[in-house]
């Protein structure tokens, strides 16, 4: 399911005892705080070789005592989900710790995100599998709406380097 933020996102609210930051690769920091090393590599080769350049990486991190208990990714358009215009983000790569789950820790993320990177002419989507109820569930509370679905297709055989195409318009 593809999900449109539309024009207006609740102002974000972290419970007390989390501490948040917006977290950008500059220089020689290339993972993110609590991110698998791995992980952290491959969104740092996109972001310098693959059109993600363009400023637009971000990853949103939620602490609790020091520790990364969530982390939503913003990332521009690439070969991966062309469908998005040229100033969008897709906001993905979400996690929550499953202790730290149901604390509205992903809702405050996505919030925060769209708060901290709006620009105009700038909108947001939010890709989750349709079975994500409490994905979808946090996204449109955060004002999103269905904005249609998106298969995903493989390349030399690896979803991974395939991209999600978008197929229809449920609402625009």
């Amino acid at each position: 399911m593809v999900l449109d933020s539309g024009d207006a996102v609740p102002e974000p609210q972290l419970p007390d005892g989390y501490a948040w930051m917006l977290w950008r690769p500059r220089g020689f920091r290339i993972v993110p705080p609590g991110m698998p090393w791995l992980l952290g590599i491959m969104y740092w080769v996109a972001s310098c070789w693959l059109a993600l350049g363009s400023g637009g990486y971000a990853v949103l991190l939620v602490m609790h005592r020091g520790a990364v208990v969530h982390r939503s990714i913003a990332l521009p358009r690439f070969f991966r989900h062309r469908f998005l215009g040229d100033r969008d983000l897709m906001v993905g790569g979400t996690w929550t710790d499953p202790v730290h789950r149901c604390r509205g820790l992903a809702r405050f993320a996505l919030g925060a995100m769209v708060s901290e990177l709006s620009a105009p002419g700038r909108r947001f989507w939010y890709v989750a599998h349709e079975r994500n109820t409490a994905s979808l569930r946090v996204a449109e509370r955060c004002g999103f709406r269905p904005a249609g679905r998106c298969a995903r297709t493989r390349r030399l055989g690896l979803p991974l380097l395939g991209e999600f195409v978008r197929e229809n318009r449920e609402a625009s």
